[in-house]
């Protein structure tokens, strides 16, 4: 029966081998080996995922490089315009009506910055970062910028107005005008405040009206708070920086790639306050045009450098996938004939052994009828 039960287990182990194609199924085989393939599959799979990552990346960048050449092809534009601008053929009338599409062309370089799209994040407005000197209760952090909005918030009593029910701030140099907030509100009230210059650059904040607050000189009171703009106070600071995005290329948490992207939004190219009305204008124009053709050849660079980037880590992920692929087969792929003929064997086994209790229990019951 022990012998019986033995084959039994051999047989049970030769038919999980042959029906998996693995020499080891259970632990038990071989501890050692089935521990060092549970650490390949973790290195596998964090490999495969790596190599999705770095395909994603390349799908980044490929996107902000088409954002990049639309901008590219506009900016060429102005620099047409602007050299068109710079002549005497020209009248006055001639160049307001070029200044016009000039401007219209300028505001499509910044709705293609806000538009060049990754799962909703823009790539070619940079990362805004606002330093607020204060804070005000109800008053939120401005967000949902659009284009460039940079500079100082001076600390200074005419930064933050309220006009015809509207509220403006003077960032650097530059208005930026939200449209008419209610005439009459009351506690609890939460009021959007869209900032905006009018040539493409704007951001929003939010504002919940407090206790025996009903105008929009107490908005403008919580403004001078939050960016501590009061005559006596510090002032705040609009700023940007690159866009960067990290991808994780191998098994490991920190190994990342990260790809930084410059703002190319008119504003951040340095081109906001261009225009073409007169050959001065069209002159300084053409120098801040150059500029940033310079800057998109750049950002340019960076794209293909970091698509190239990419490229050689799925080259590389994908050798080392296909050698650890191999390895785990070295490890725990079966041998097809061998697992074949033990399981033969562990049958015939078996077989043998069942026959032989059969022949002992037959025995044993003849020797049971003689000593009746």
């Amino acid at each position: 029966l022990r012998n019986l039960n033995t084959n039994n287990a051999s047989m049970t182990d030769a038919i999980a081998k042959v029906s998996t194609g693995r020499r080891i199924t259970k632990a038990s085989d071989d501890a050692a080996v089935f521990a060092l393939h549970n650490t390949l599959s973790k290195e596998l799979n964090g490999r495969e995922q790596a190599n999705r990552n770095a395909a994603n990346g390349i799908a980044v960048v490929q996107v902000a490089a088409g954002g990049v050449e639309a901008i590219t092809n506009a900016v060429n534009r102005l620099k047409t315009l602007a050299a068109m601008a710079n002549s005497d053929g020209l009248s006055a009338a001639d160049r307001s009506l070029a200044d016009n599409e000039f401007q219209n062309v300028k505001n499509s370089i910044s709705d293609i910055a806000d538009h060049t799209r990754w799962s909703g994040a823009s790539l070619l407005e940079g990362e805004h970062t606002v330093t607020a000197g204060g804070s005000a209760t109800g008053m939120s952090a401005p967000t949902s910028f659009k284009g460039g909005v940079t500079g100082a918030v001076a600390a200074d009593d005419d930064t933050v107005q309220v006009s015809s029910g509207q509220l403006s701030i003077v960032i650097g140099s530059t208005t930026y005008t939200t449209s008419s907030v209610p005439a009459s509100m009351s506690a609890g009230d939460e009021i959007t405040l869209d900032f905006s210059d009018g040539n493409g650059n704007s951001f929003e904040m939010t504002y919940t009206m407090q206790t025996g607050e009903t105008e929009a000189g107490d908005i403008e009171t919580a403004l001078e708070v939050y960016f501590d703009c009061a005559a006596s106070g510090s002032g705040s600071t609009f700023a940007n920086s690159n866009k960067n995005l990290s991808f994780q290329i191998t098994d490991k948490e920190e190994d990342m790639v990260t790809v930084s992207l410059l703002g190319a939004s008119a504003s951040l190219l340095g081109l906001g306050d261009d225009d073409i009305t007169t050959k001065a204008n069209a002159v300084t124009a053409q120098q801040n045009i150059d500029t940033a053709l310079t800057t998109l050849n750049e950002i340019y660079a960076e794209i293909g450098a970091n698509q190239r980037q990419f490229e050689l880590i799925l080259d590389n992920n994908t050798i080392i996938i296909e050698n650890l692929e191999s390895a785990k087969g070295t490890f725990m792929d079966a041998d097809p004939a061998k697992s074949m003929i033990e399981y033969s064997r562990a049958e015939l086994m078996s077989n043998l052994s069942r026959g032989m209790l059969q022949r002992a229990n037959m025995l044993t019951a003849s020797i049971r009828e003689l000593t009746q």
